[in-house]
């Protein structure tokens, strides 16, 4: 009975500390993320309910309300920066220090190494 408490006891502990850090990674995200606008959407279901012209028509008015040119909308925990004025986009685009590859090419990496399909800034 021991050994029983005592090994689930252990596997507790070793999810705890293989999720803290990426609750960390988010918590910093979302700090660094706070002073942008995010409005309220809606809820997924609601969403997915919606025809794709509604959908856009939706998301045509939020871009709409916020006039700064800038907001930021989270699905699920993952936060989507919206970025829709030309002067802001002059900076970010040529720039190849603030722009990074996505998930996505992290899992062909080991594939297809660090060439022009997955790198990141000056090779």
């Amino acid at each position: 009975m021991d050994l029983i408490f005592l090994t689930l006891c252990t596997l507790c502990i070793l999810v705890i500390f293989a999720f803290l850090p990426k609750v960390h990674h988010h918590y910093v995200i979302r700090q660094k993320l706070k002073n942008l606008p995010a409005p309220v959407i809606g809820s997924i279901f609601k969403l997915m309910r919606l025809s794709d012209y509604e959908r856009m028509k939706l998301f045509l008015t939020v871009v709409e309300n916020y006039k700064e040119g800038i907001f930021i909308h989270y699905i699920g925990i993952a936060p989507y920066i919206n970025i829709f004025k030309p002067e802001y986009l002059q900076h970010i685009l040529p720039s190849t220090v603030n722009v990074t590859k996505g998930d996505f090419y992290d899992m062909l990496k080991p594939w297809l190494g660090n060439g022009l399909l997955t790198s990141a800034g000056k090779q």
